[in-house]
């Protein structure tokens, strides 16, 4: 296994200038099939300005993006996500969620028992999934720290 360690004077910093505050957090699927598409999307997002969120968002990978922070098969991943969330929410005084959940997706599969890719039934999942994260969202994180901040789908 190796490990890579970026100072502060390193890449990073030379890419993105140091902000006290960043726009967004990501939260997306480890599905490698889903790297490029989000990459892509979010230098391509708007902010709500003319700039795209290119070195203006931190950003969380689980499994099945939402499915991972909400679905109880995965309970054990969920304090993970929430601290980090915490701490986006903290440190780097995000403005918004986006969650990028994706058809056939191994996770929700797992998490919600057998249905077709591409199903009816695979996409009232996600529907509820992501109810669900949005409703979790606002009442165990966005209160404790401000009022209830948009989340992608509110625009």
């Amino acid at each position: 296994m190796a490990g890579l360690f970026m100072p502060r004077s390193s890449l990073a910093k030379d890419i993105c200038k140091t902000r006290k505050s960043y726009k967004a957090m990501v939260l997306s699927c480890i599905d490698p099939r889903m790297q490029k598409p989000v990459t892509q999307y979010l230098a391509n997002k708007k902010d709500g300005t003319d700039k795209n969120l290119v070195c203006n968002y931190s950003q969380v990978n689980i499994a099945g993006a939402a499915v991972g922070a909400v679905a109880l098969r995965f309970e054990k991943w969920h304090q993970t996500f929430w601290g980090n969330l915490n701490i986006s929410l903290a440190e780097h005084r995000i403005s918004k969620v986006i969650v990028i959940n994706h058809r056939r997706c191994a996770a929700a599969k797992e998490a919600y028992g057998p249905f077709e890719y591409g199903s009816a039934d695979e996409v009232q999942i996600h529907r509820v999934v992501l109810a669900n994260f949005r409703q979790q969202a606002i009442n165990c994180v966005f209160r404790r720290f401000r009022p209830p901040i948009p989340t992608q789908s509110d625009q």
